[in-house]
């Protein structure tokens, strides 16, 4: 079939503007993504996959333009347009450069561990072996009721520092060290608590806060989630000692309230270097986006950052290898 046959073709129009639809959809997601309302602002998280869909669309729309003449190629320059948008915003998160620590200062390796265990999963013996295998010497846990701190006891006995506050919803949160941990659970501007504390590793000190914030799945919660930010951020800001911030923040990397924490404390982010880190949902890699975290003070370095595995949470494990100054 050469190009007038294809130009003649009665399907050619259903073709052409099935394919329209679709840009005009993708162009359509990333204007929203960028509407600081809710609900439009819940498009901001999942830029990840407005890029790698975008690259799809500008293909299809780039063939049928340049190939068989479907498609008119002010569309394609349309996809290409909110493309090139988007990964204005994602890829220098993407490419950001992992940090080191600073040269010739004396600090001390302390690895952090993280893990939404999810309050309705059975798998205790999974998130048990983790924490045996993993040695870290922080470990921070949300979604803990009782019955997940009775069954991961075997596990944590190396922790003899705790702040436990367990609840029936799926809030409860524990924060382990091995040396002496000062602190404890507060509620900061939310109904939610977080953990405010104090350790020390290798004669390092290190402040902690452990977070998890309500879900914006409404514009008056999503406000409430800003609110609990900037609460945190300015108990971390008086910190003593360099801080490090665990938890799901129910935020991605790219979205507004992520930047407000981070605005707020002068944090930086042991994603850099590393890739997307996506965490969430476990069951699924294309809809995965990263919004369990570990934010450090911009004095500690990173040697290492990655996921953990599947534990049977709905979210991904975070361990974090830091080089504390002393």
């Amino acid at each position: 079939m050469d190009d007038a046959d294809l130009r003649a073709w009665p399907g050619r129009r259903v073709a052409a503007m099935a394919a329209c639809l679709v840009v005009t959809g993708f162009c359509a997601a990333v204007l929203v993504s960028f509407g600081p309302v809710h609900p439009f602002s819940l498009a901001e998280h999942f830029r990840l996959q407005l890029l790698l869909g975008g690259v799809a669309v500008a293909a299809l729309a780039g063939a049928l333009a340049l190939g068989a003449g479907w498609l008119d190629a002010r569309w394609f320059d349309a996809a290409m347009f909110a493309l090139l948008v988007d990964a204005c915003v994602i890829v220098p998160d993407l490419a950001s450069a992992r940090r080191e620590a600073a040269a010739g200062a004396a600090a001390a390796p302390v690895r952090v561990l993280f893990v939404n265990v999810h309050t309705s999963s059975q798998d205790f013996a999974a998130v048990r072996r983790l924490i045996t295998g993993e040695q870290a010497d922080i470990v921070g846990l949300v979604e803990t009721d009782a019955r997940w701190l009775r069954e991961l006891a075997p596990a944590l006995e190396a922790y003899p520092a705790r702040i436990e506050a367990p609840r029936s919803d799926n809030f409860g949160m524990a924060l382990y060290a091995r040396d002496p941990l000062t602190g404890a659970a507060e509620h900061l501007a939310a109904t939610v608590p977080a953990i405010l504390a104090e350790t020390s590793v290798g004669g390092a000190r290190v402040a902690l806060a452990l977070l998890h914030p309500l879900p914006p799945v409404s514009a008056a919660v999503e406000e409430t989630q800003l609110r609990h930010f900037d609460a945190v951020a300015a108990r971390v800001r008086g910190a003593a000692a360099p801080f490090v911030i665990l938890g799901d923040l129910n935020a991605a990397p790219w979205s507004r309230a992520f930047a407000r924490l981070r605005g707020a404390t002068g944090a930086c982010d042991t994603r850099a270097g590393f890739g997307a880190q996506t965490s969430f949902p476990a069951g699924s890699w294309l809809l995965r986006i990263p919004i369990d975290h570990v934010l450090v003070a911009c004095s500690i370095g990173v040697r290492d950052r990655r996921i953990g595995p599947d534990v049977g949470s709905d979210h991904l494990p975070v361990i974090a290898d830091l080089l504390v100054p002393r």
